[in-house]
């Protein structure tokens, strides 16, 4: 399966409150999909995740793999709502 390139800095839009998890610098920044797999690229030296209910998080340039927190109940893991 090959990686295709995602248009735009959101890593994830809230379903409950409608904030989302983005990158400040959207053009130091690309996203890519593999599959169900999400990966962020930061080009520049840094970037900034956002979020309006959370502090914000420096990214060093660098290549990761963006995965949904997901919670522990008895009878399956479920991704956090957000």
């Amino acid at each position: 399966m090959g990686v295709q390139r995602r248009e735009g800095a959101t890593l994830a839009e809230g379903e409950l409150t409608g904030h989302s998890h983005r990158l400040q610098e959207a053009n130091a920044v690309q996203l890519w999909v593999q599959g169900n797999h999400l990966f962020l690229e930061v080009k520049e030296s840094s970037a900034t995740l956002v979020h309006e209910e959370h502090q914000a998080i420096e990214l060093p340039q660098g290549l990761y793999r963006v995965w949904r927190q997901r919670e522990y109940r008895p009878d399956a893991y479920v991704e956090v709502m957000d």
